[in-house]
């Protein structure tokens, strides 16, 4: 059984294997299923879904220094703040990053509703772009202390603002995600 992965949008991915110029096996993820299908990945690769826009790709095992109930905290505490904001929590080497839907539930709605309602609102939080808003940053591990950053959606500078510096995750989240889709965002500096 050829290995098959299903980003959020619903797209259905193909695990297939090509070899490098060298003559080694490389991995990839296509639409369609033509080529060499992959039964299981060695366990040194990972399916990797892109948080923005759902691209699913295949790339070697990143150890991460977060912990998994970091991760899972991070996860709830979004569900429960950021209840008008669809958000993906993406777990790196070293951060926590939570994006957030370029539209808000409020949009969704009103886009739903002019067309009469034919679509539900997850489907269409699946189809819409996700752009990165706060990052926690493991900075250090004894005490488990985070930095927090948040993204400057200026066109002209595009980067990361650094916010505050180590805390426990926990009293971050509480400070930081309520801010996530309101307008108080963009006056954290």
């Amino acid at each position: 059984m050829a290995l098959e992965y299903v980003n959020r949008r619903g797209d259905r991915y193909y695990v297939l294997q090509g070899t490098t110029k060298s003559g080694k096996p490389k991995y990839y993820c296509a639409g369609k299923a033509q080529g060499v299908p992959v039964d299981t990945l060695p366990p040194e690769y990972e399916i990797r879904e892109d948080p923005r826009n759902g691209l699913v790709t295949i790339r070697k095992v990143r150890p991460s220094q977060i912990l998994p109930s970091e991760w899972e905290l991070c996860q709830e505490q979004v569900k429960t703040l950021c209840l008008g904001t669809a958000c993906i929590v993406d777990r790196e080497v070293q951060h926590l990053v939570v994006y957030t839907a370029n539209s808000s539930f409020a949009q969704i709605d009103a886009f739903l509703e002019q067309l009469g309602g034919r679509m539900g609102r997850n489907w269409m939080a699946q189809q819409i772009p996700y752009s990165p808003m706060l990052r926690f940053t493991l900075v250090d591990t004894e005490p488990r202390l985070f930095a927090v950053d948040r993204w400057c959606c200026r066109g002209t500078i595009d980067r990361w603002i650094p916010l505050e510096g180590g805390r426990p995750l926990a009293d971050q989240l509480q400070k930081y995600i309520p801010h996530l889709d309101s307008d108080s965002f963009f006056n954290l500096m």
